[in-house]
């Protein structure tokens, strides 16, 4: 968990000076390391002088070697990791800025390319992102303005979602519709029409239509035209039911009618007819 630096031989047992550094957030260690031969080189020509009976310059030439050493290795080293730490946090405008001099330079190189694509990548998401929340809205306002009662439901029939034009026909709010089974809704002996056709329903022929009856809240039946997809997931499993309804009550009474005026009608010509005969 601390900057060092010192002498040492590495794996190829050569003698280096190196220096660590601990990468914050993760167990990793930045180890970059420099032949003494060439940190020393001058220190070597500093020796010689000293052995001609010269302490002072070589004394000099010892602290411009340390110097050099931090220069080399311990600033840019410092630097790399405050740059890490920032990165690190989610800070992904900061940039390390060290030129790929040697060891360290490149890996603070990678360490801001690294950055600049996390950034390009965190702004394509917020795009989508924001198309997306776009698409939604837009589709959200056209489902709530359409006259047809719109509701999507889970395979188990639970209702997942209504549209305001549900909600006003059955008198309820979207919170009491919501998470509620709608097979209540629907007289039993529908009920059953409705699950045989449903569990015909598949990936080649995911779409139905079907006519039943509901209850009112009032108590009052009433009829129903529903146009029913089945939706499936990647996997080829059914996991939802979108379906679209409109009131066929009014067109079924109708129905009824016309029916009942031609029983009438044929009634009336069959005891006409037997009339006639008699007489």
């Amino acid at each position: 968990q601390e900057t060092w630096a010192g002498e040492y031989q590495d794996l190829q047992g050569q003698p280096v000076m190196g220096a660590t550094a601990p990468v914050p957030g993760i167990s990793w260690v930045a180890v970059a390391e420099v032949r003494q031969a060439e940190i020393y080189a001058t220190r070597r020509i500093a020796w010689w002088v000293l052995l001609g009976g010269s302490p002072i310059i070589g004394l000099l030439l010892g602290q411009v070697v340390s110097a050099l050493l931090s220069r080399q290795l311990l600033r840019p080293m410092r630097r790399l990791q405050a740059g890490v730490q920032h990165i690190g946090q989610g800070d992904l405008n900061y940039r390390i800025g060290l030129e790929p001099r040697n060891e360290i330079g490149e890996v603070a190189v990678a360490f801001d390319d690294m950055a600049a694509r996390l950034q390009e990548r965190e702004r394509q998401v917020a795009a989508q992102t924001a198309a997306l929340l776009e698409s939604e809205a837009r589709y959200r306002a056209i489902v709530e303005d359409q006259t047809e009662l719109i509701c999507r439901c889970a395979p188990d029939g639970v209702i997942t979602f209504v549209n305001e034009a549900y909600c006003r026909y059955f008198g309820k709010r979207r919170e009491e519709l919501v998470g509620q089974s709608s097979m209540p809704l629907i007289p039993p002996e529908d009920q059953r029409l409705m699950a045989a056709r449903i569990t015909a329903l598949g990936r080649e022929n995911p779409v139905i239509a079907i006519e039943h009856r509901v209850v009112m809240p009032d108590g009052e039946i009433r009829w129903q035209h529903w146009t029913a997809r089945a939706i499936f997931d990647g996997r080829g499993q059914l996991s939802e039911f979108a379906g679209v309804g409109r009131d066929i009550t009014d067109h079924k009474r109708a129905d009824a009618e016309l029916r009942y005026r031609s029983e009438l009608e044929g009634l009336l010509i069959a005891l006409s007819m037997r009339f006639i005969n008699m007489h």
